[in-house]
């Protein structure tokens, strides 16, 4: 990942918010609202266990990379190698991403969704009705 984002990526490297990290960042960037300029959409397959097609989840580049926290305009990579354990994708990664578990079937299953639209809708819905009163 990082050798291809180095052929698409222009902008220089910078080093991460915190030392004790070994973040990948670059400066330059300038506003949240520029980094598809500078970046691709990234698409991960995932292995599907069983039947079916592997899935891809499609990120844009907001929802992988974070905002540097010590340098205007930077930003870092919040997808990581997790050695012999694959990848870790951050949770930042799943940002307007409904995420549904399946623990029946032992499924994870994700779906592009504006959290936003989602929490006014579940705050505009009527509350449940109140359980009815023990009897005396």
């Amino acid at each position: 990942l990082l050798q291809e984002l180095a052929t698409q990526v222009s902008l220089r490297r910078t080093n991460g918010p915190d030392p004790r990290y070994q973040d990948v960042c670059w400066g330059g960037v300038g506003r949240k609202s520029n980094l598809g300029n500078h970046f691709p959409t990234l698409s991960i397959q995932l292995q599907a266990h069983g039947d079916g097609d592997d899935p891809v989840i499609e990120m844009e580049p907001a929802a992988y990379l974070f905002e540097h926290g010590h340098e205007q305009g930077a930003f870092c990579l919040g997808l990581f190698d997790n050695g012999g354990s694959g990848s870790l994708i951050g949770g930042i990664s799943f940002r307007n991403m409904l995420v549904i578990y399946d623990t029946t079937r032992g499924r994870v299953g994700f779906k592009k969704t504006n959290c936003n639209d989602y929490q006014a809708e579940a705050v505009q819905m009527p509350s449940p009705s109140p359980p009815p009163a023990a009897p005396p």
